[in-house]
């Protein structure tokens, strides 16, 4: 019997016992999953042993999932079993006359990869349909891939997964009467990663390593976002959530059948190039490589805004302002360990408030002065009305100078402008700097004595600007119409 022929007796057989199977697994009632434990969109009573019915039609050890930790145990434990039954990743090519000897590397990258795919295609079944479709393209690359390379073994087992998926599809589609379940969902993951690699090695046991990866590049990158995703949100990596691609798609209000085709045919047009890549002749590969890079750039660029992953925006304008800035952070940096110098010799109380006032300009502040408790709370009706009438923020870091536990009150004051040419240096980076410089002076100089009168100097001038007024500028503070109801503390 020639091949064609034994291929489309595995198919036929697969997926009648898998759709016999199914069938009868679809009047089964099990206790409907709680919706916080699981990834499902749904928490009805459809039953998730699915899985049956594909392994039904294949006889293969299915690993079990009782708890998170025991399931990547049992995942690791066969992927070493396998790795020392023979089947490990030495060699790899990723493009034609380059080839990787990964050595004693090989035996932790064949167990990341089988783990890592086992556990990255159970992320991608949280919508109906999605898991059986994304594994049955990865399928047919591989099988495609071993027929090119000569490697008739694996498509007999592609062909008879892919019948026994498709059998539990007819089910499985929009709207769904049975699911994957975990037990089903790991195992196809696990016989995926083991068959993709399979399909891309020859004769000589070099992996053509772009294959696999781009066959299976939908469920790779789908969970890669999610653990980058997580580690921004400085949550633990294994914390399940709702905001995987299938579910942003379904966010946005896309159907699921709009969102399986979009994902099926993103799939398939990375599975395609993959074996271009691969396969095609080295002009054309060159081309197939730009145009893939610079398509997937596009598509992620284009995916992250369209699907509101607004942790990726974050980061991304946290690197490039990093970037931008990193020479002027520096020297503000430098300039605020100057200040702290000059204050730590400064001679009094007043002699610290000129240097603050003189210096705000150093680091594009409106304003920058020490006060207490009480100057704050005196002037803090006319502080704010000036406030708002500048569009000014502040930052108040205190200055505790005695006890690490005791703290009187005294605080520098930064005023930063909303709208500015320039955009002013970071407040609480420079008052890290300045403020335990004061700490100390004030320390060495006794926490009472040697104050300088520093009632809160902030005014608003006719003309619009901020002005810290002297004392023949006492005309001024009298046009504000404003009397103290005591002393400042700060004052002799």
């Amino acid at each position: 019997m020639s091949l064609p022929a034994i291929l489309l007796v595995v198919f036929v057989v697969s997926v009648m016992t898998s759709l016999a199977v199914a069938g009868r697994l679809t009047h089964v009632v099990v206790k409907p999953r709680l919706p916080e434990r699981s990834r499902q969109w749904s928490a009805s009573r459809i039953p998730r042993i699915g899985g049956i019915a594909i392994f039904a039609a294949l006889p293969i050890a299915i690993i079990a999932a009782a708890s998170a930790n025991a399931a990547l145990t049992a995942q690791t434990i066969a992927a070493l079993i396998l790795y020392f039954s023979g089947f490990s990743i030495d060699h790899v090519s990723l493009f034609p006359g380059h080839t990787f000897h990964l050595g004693v590397a090989a035996l932790p990258i064949t167990v990341l990869w089988l783990v890592g795919v086992s556990n990255a295609f159970n992320l991608v079944d949280g919508l109906d349909g999605l898991a059986g479709g994304v594994a049955i393209i990865g399928l047919i690359a591989s099988a495609a891939a071993a027929l090119m390379l000569g490697n008739p073994t694996v498509p007999l087992y592609t062909v008879a997964l892919i019948g026994a998926l498709l059998g539990f599809l007819r089910y499985n589609f929009p709207q769904a009467k049975l699911f994957l379940g975990d037990s089903g969902s790991l195992v196809v993951g696990f016989m995926l990663a083991v068959l993709a690699v399979k399909g891309a090695t020859d004769p000589q046991h070099l992996t053509r390593g772009l294959v696999p990866i781009f066959a299976l590049a939908y469920a790779l990158l789908d969970t890669g976002v999610a653990i980058l995703r997580r580690w921004l949100r400085g949550v633990p990596l294994s914390r399940a959530d709702h905001r995987h691609i299938h579910h942003q798609l379904r966010a946005l209000e896309v159907t699921p059948r709009r969102s399986l085709l979009l994902i099926y045919s993103a799939a398939a047009t990375s599975a395609a190039v993959g074996l271009l890549i691969t396969f095609a002749p080295p002009q054309v590969t060159v081309v197939a490589t730009m145009i893939g890079v610079a398509a997937l750039i596009l598509a992620m660029a284009f995916g992250i805004h369209w699907l509101e992953y607004h942790e990726f925006l974050a980061a991304l304008s946290s690197i490039f302002s990093a970037a931008r800035n990193a020479r002027s952070v520096i020297r503000d940096k430098i300039n605020a360990s100057d200040i702290a110098q000059v204050i730590a010799n400064a001679k009094s109380f007043e002699e610290v408030q000129a240097t603050l006032h003189d210096n705000a300009g150093t680091f594009r502040f409106a304003h920058m002065k020490l006060s207490d408790s009480a100057s704050r709370r005196r002037a803090a009706s006319r502080v704010t009305q000036e406030l708002q009438a500048l569009r000014l923020w502040k930052l108040e870091y205190p200055i505790v100078h005695e006890h690490t536990t005791e703290y009187d009150g005294l605080c520098l004051t930064i005023w930063c402008a909303l709208e500015t040419p320039q955009r002013p240096a970071g407040a609480e980076r420079i008052a890290q700097i300045i403020g335990p410089a004061i700490g100390d002076w004030v320390r060495a100089n006794g926490a009472g004595k040697g104050r300088a009168t520093a009632d809160d100097d902030l005014v608003l001038r006719h003309d619009g600007e901020l002005v810290r007024p002297k004392i023949e500028d006492s005309e001024l503070i009298r046009d504000l119409e404003w009397e103290p109801e005591q002393e400042n503390s700060l004052g002799a």
